[in-house]
């Protein structure tokens, strides 16, 4: 049921991607960094190369978050990622460890998009 809470967060996460993104390759910029925070979360925690597994949901949230460091909007997801962690810890799916090590694979997979992929046409964020 917890993990349905957490899906639920996500969903409303993307959904406000679209409400208040109105640019669409900022908004696939976006949900290519969340889907690459996913597989690089997944592919850690299954060939166990660190001794804390980070959270998917975490790092994907953390990776939107990343997203509107600059913008007005950067609470609202700052919030919702707060609330995913809240609830990752309280339903026991991530520990504290493992939500912290969720926060460098987000900010790392935004930043492998953002510079190193060429979705930036050359302006930044």
């Amino acid at each position: 049921m917890t993990g349905l809470i957490s899906l639920a967060i996500m969903i409303i996460s993307l959904a406000a991607v679209v409400i208040t993104e109105k640019r669409i390759q900022k908004q696939l910029k976006i949900i290519a960094t969340v889907i690459v925070a996913a597989i690089a979360s997944y592919i850690i925690g299954a060939t166990g190369l660190v001794l804390v597994n980070p959270g998917i949901y975490p790092a994907m949230s953390f990776g939107l978050m990343t997203a509107y460091l600059n913008k007005e909007s950067f609470w609202i997801f700052f919030l919702l990622a707060l609330a995913m962690c809240f609830f990752e810890a309280w339903s026991d799916s991530a520990n504290l460890f493992g939500i912290a090590a969720a926060l460098p694979v987000g900010l790392l997979s935004f930043y492998l998009i953002d510079n190193n992929l060429g979705m930036n046409n050359g302006k930044g964020r």
